[in-house]
């Protein structure tokens, strides 16, 4: 299902821009996070924000496309692998993605008892405009929770996050 639904997202954009309905205004931002899962221990990780989309609300710049995100928590000894592709929106104060995640245990001799289970990956964070402001965030990874032995709840974090967009785009024409 993940590449059926990475394929619609992607295939969604290009037809949008194709047919000018949306303002094509590509950047690349990535970001690393440190933080807390609650019933947990630390987690750690980085994202990858791929920015398609550029709009005004109100006063607000927004911006929007898909992010690719991987993280880790440890856990009484084990670390746990997170992955997640989502879409986002993002103005200069909040960050706010909603995708398809999934959560991968390796343990045992040889990882015999590796494990992996797939759901839904919210994630909210909040910034001053300043540059080199962190970023404020809580994560949840929502799951099945009868084919997952490892954990007796949702993973919810909290989490500082630093952010840069490093390239930006402009397809506009200039003389």
């Amino acid at each position: 299902m993940k590449p059926l639904l990475t394929l619609f997202i992607i295939c969604f954009f290009f037809q949008a821009r194709a047919q000018d309905k949306i303002p094509f205004a590509p950047y690349v931002s990535p970001g690393v996070s440190f933080g807390y899962t609650i019933g947990g221990n630390i987690n750690f990780g980085f994202e990858m924000d791929i920015g398609m989309i550029d709009g005004m609300l109100s006063n607000w710049n927004i911006h929007s496309g898909i992010t690719l995100s991987r993280y880790w928590t440890i856990t009484k000894g084990d670390m746990h692998r997170h992955r997640a592709i989502s879409l986002f929106t993002e103005s200069d104060y909040f960050d706010f993605k909603i995708g398809f995640g999934s959560v991968k245990n390796k343990s045992g001799y040889n990882n015999k008892r590796k494990c992996r289970e797939e759901g839904l990956h919210i994630d909210l964070s909040l910034t001053r405009p300043e540059m080199y402001y962190p970023w404020l965030g809580f994560k949840i990874f929502i799951y099945n929770q009868q084919n997952w032995e490892y954990y007796n709840h949702f993973y919810r974090s909290l989490y500082l996050k630093y952010k840069y967009p490093i390239a930006k785009i402009d397809f506009t024409d200039s003389p």
